[in-house]
């Protein structure tokens, strides 16, 4: 990536018409970010071409077990070819306090992998995430590439060491109407993790998700083109934004009608 290790901010930059090669990780912009660090309106319009791992924003996203603490990915987008064995658009692994929110995916993010895709990270957004005791909210962000086998979203999401009362995990208010081969919207959802309040186009994938430990999936919607270009759809959106800013304290922006009739997010116009 353009930035080894970064504990600080990263914004306003657009890396195109590179070529990023590597082995163990890589990514376009930050391969590692750990405590406070924000990344803002990054973007990647490159290709990345990795051996294990590759990203098209960030590598490891690495948020101390602190509620002061947090890494937030916010207003990013890939449209860049992004592949590895483990493959993702925005970020690849995240652990502890960490936002992902209103980032889009438009490239295409492929796995070298020809079999046993439960045990690779391959998706639109995240490959891996898992906040432990804090919290981790992937919100409001979009897919609309094509994803070879994994997923639109998130991959895995994990809620492993937090008590069963604490629902700290969050994949919310996302959509996709990219090509997915494996799943529309997780592969896998683990422990606690909340996936609800998601979109995903009928022709995207077969299925929202493909394996899931958690009782709190609800009101994950598939939806024809009709649906999803409906006005009706923008305005459930936007109110979903509104409600769950206040509720997790974050900045979540509106969505409004893409070029070609689809929703985007309202900062992408």
């Amino acid at each position: 990536g353009l930035f080894g290790v970064v504990k600080g901010e990263v914004k306003n930059l657009t890396l195109k018409d590179s070529y990023m090669k590597g082995r163990t990780m890589v990514a376009g912009l930050v391969c590692y970010a750990e405590g406070t660090t924000i990344i803002n309106n990054c973007h990647n319009k490159s290709t990345i071409d990795g051996v294990g791992c590759a990203s098209g924003i960030l590598g490891q996203a690495f948020g101390n077990n602190s509620k002061d603490v947090t890494i937030t990915i916010n207003q990013c987008t890939n449209e860049g070819l992004v592949v590895a064995s483990n493959a993702c658009g925005i970020v690849y692994y995240c652990i502890g306090a960490v936002d992902i929110l209103n980032c889009c995916n438009k490239g295409m993010v492929a796995t070298t992998r020809t079999s046993d895709f439960q045990y690779g990270r391959i998706a639109g957004i995240c490959g891996f995430a898992q906040g432990d005791y804090m919290h981790l909210h992937i919100m409001n962000c979009m897919n609309c590439g094509t994803v070879v086998g994994g997923a639109g979203i998130v991959n895995t999401i994990n809620n492993r060491w937090a008590p069963q009362d604490k629902n700290l995990q969050y994949v919310y208010n996302c959509v996709n109407y990219g090509n997915t081969r494996e799943a529309a919207i997780a592969y896998s959802i683990k422990d606690y993790a909340v996936v609800c309040a998601n979109y995903y186009l009928e022709t995207s994938s077969a299925k929202c998700y493909v394996t899931s430990q958690s009782k709190i999936i609800n009101n994950n919607i598939e939806m024809t083109e009709k649906e999803m270009k409906a006005v009706t759809f923008l305005q459930t959106l936007n109110q979903n934004a509104s409600s769950f800013a206040r509720m997790t304290q974050t900045t979540l922006n509106g969505w409004t009608t893409g070029e070609d009739g689809f929703p985007i997010l309202d900062w992408m116009k």
